[in-house]
């Protein structure tokens, strides 16, 4: 069975401060640390 990757809505990519700030913060920190991470889909925004 594959591992569904879950990301934001296009709601939280038009408005990033909309997303929950431990995902946030999560997402943060794992831009440097793990790039491979499905949480970085949350540092990808239209702004």
């Amino acid at each position: 069975m594959q591992q569904l990757i879950w990301g934001p809505t296009y709601e939280e990519m038009l408005h990033p401060e909309r997303i929950a700030p431990q995902v946030r913060e999560r997402a943060l920190t794992a831009r440097e640390a793990a790039p491979l991470d499905p949480v970085n889909l949350y540092n990808i925004t239209w702004r």
